[in-house]
């Protein structure tokens, strides 16, 4: 998991989204997915990453799963930011691993019906990444 350090503006701007929009998984996954376009930017750290989809309103698959991983962890759920090979080409993609009703399920903030995928569902999907590196 990354190392997290949220600045005071970060926290207080995450939680009023929470607070507006709800803080189940479905509530993050549609703020997220609904309110963001994909356009390419720089990949840089997670905190970065999220602040940028929040002033720019744009960003590439790390931006989505960056504040997707933020919103969910401050909601007070378990969660990974999960790297690995995309179904689009096989290229980079992130996206992130979530605890929630009684297991864990994969989030994939950038596409639509990608909620609630298990491991089967993204294998199937064409997604690859290690999967020994997180529950199951």
């Amino acid at each position: 998991k990354p190392s997290i350090t949220l600045t005071e503006d970060l926290a207080r701007r995450l939680d009023d989204i929470l607070d507006q929009y709800g803080r189940t998984p479905q509530n993050i996954y549609d703020y997220v997915h609904d309110h963001y376009t994909y356009k390419w930017a720089a990949e840089k750290s997670v905190e970065e990453n999220a602040l940028h989809m929040l002033n720019y309103g744009t960003g590439s698959c790390y931006n989505f799963a960056a504040l997707t991983y933020l919103l969910f962890q401050r909601a007070g759920y378990d969660v990974y930011y999960v790297t690995g090979l995309g179904w689009q080409n096989g290229t980079y993609h992130c996206w992130n691993l979530v605890n929630f009703d009684g297991g864990w399920y994969y989030v994939d903030s950038l596409y639509v019906r990608s909620a609630k995928l298990t491991a089967d569902d993204l294998t199937k999907k064409g997604y690859k990444w290690d999967k020994d590196a997180f529950p199951s």
